[in-house]
């Protein structure tokens, strides 16, 4: 029973993640979408489940990488500009 409610999260996830059009919330909404289908292939013994989901992991995890360290700098960068103008 647990497992049948872990798939249907992972899978409204999934759904809900095509209506997001911010990219940092479609990253996090996937990858929480992800471990959940991982998890659901792993009760199953699905092979290509788990892999397929966890390619898309990988990818998910790669790319919010990228839009956070790209969203640190751009804060850093208003920070020292803002420190221009102060001192």
């Amino acid at each position: 029973m647990v497992m049948e409610i872990i798939s249907i999260v992972a899978s409204v996830l999934v759904l809900v993640n095509y209506l997001v059009k911010d990219a940092l919330k479609f990253r996090v909404i996937a990858i929480v979408g992800g471990i959940l289908f991982v998890a659901y292939g792993i009760h199953l013994h699905s092979v290509s489940l788990i892999g397929m989901n966890s390619a898309c992991l990988v990818i998910n995890s790669v790319y919010l990488f990228k839009i956070l360290k790209k969203k640190h700098h751009s804060y850093s960068i208003k920070k020292n500009r803002l420190w221009e103008y102060v001192a």
